[in-house]
């Protein structure tokens, strides 16, 4: 068996997000909430480690 063949790898991008609270970009995001609109698509909030423990958890949206 011959060994595969190596394809380069693309390098990995880190997701970097702006503090919803404190607008410091930070290569380590938490979703802090999903906003969802009725029409056209929602979008995602976005908090640094540090301000994420001040938003309280959201629902999981399992109840109507």
């Amino acid at each position: 068996m011959g060994t595969p063949d190596k394809e380069p790898r693309l390098p990995v991008r880190m997701p970097v997000r702006m503090c919803v609270r404190c607008e410091v970009t930070t290569e380590t995001p938490v979703v802090v909430a999903v906003v969802h609109q009725n029409s056209g698509p929602g979008f995602v909030v976005y908090a640094c480690q540090t301000c994420a423990v001040r938003y309280p958890p959201q629902p999981d949206g399992g109840e109507r």
